[in-house]
């Protein structure tokens, strides 16, 4: 449950933080500030709303995973606890190519042809970067602070385009 009198959650270094439960929090990161609201459709169970925040060994990097997957409650348990593992084994990647790869063979193998989408967002605060991949969701929408204005995060000069996996 929210209490708006809460405070944010703070980051600490090779904390994972999410799942696919109800939460409604703000979260504070090396030079980022995330909000969190995620409301499955049967509380008690979780839902296929899956979203995970990590900061690396060194507050260097920080990141975002969102996934919307087939299926509420234990029917996703697998890939919850699967995405939350990705998390930690890429925590200290700047390059995304391996977390998702390994979020596409989740998919590709799972069997159960559980669709889903997914965006994976990385910040790094010393070189003032941002790396984005997205399977099947639009794009995400970035708050400009310095013209306080809402756009479409687009794709820089060193996007790379693959096509053809399972995810999305």
């Amino acid at each position: 449950m929210y209490d708006e009198s809460e405070k944010p959650h703070a980051l600490v270094c090779t904390e994972v933080w999410g799942g696919n439960r109800k939460v409604i929090r703000t979260l504070k990161m090396p030079s980022l500030i995330a909000w969190v609201a995620s409301a499955p459709l049967n509380e008690q169970e979780g839902g296929g709303d899956l979203h995970y925040v990590s900061v690396c060994d060194y507050d260097l990097i920080s990141r975002v995973a969102l996934a919307d997957v087939s299926g509420h409650g234990s029917e996703v348990d697998a890939a919850t606890q699967t995405l939350r593992k990705l998390m930690h084994k890429n925590i200290n990647a700047w390059d995304q190519s391996d977390f998702m790869r390994g979020v596409n063979e989740m998919f590709g193998q799972s069997g159960d042809h559980k669709y889903a989408t997914a965006i994976i967002l990385s910040f790094h605060r010393v070189m003032g970067r941002l790396a984005f991949s997205n399977a099947g969701h639009l794009p995400p929408l970035w708050y400009h602070a310095a013209q306080r204005a809402w756009g479409w995060l687009e794709e820089g000069t060193e996007a790379k385009k693959v096509s053809g996996l399972p995810v999305g």
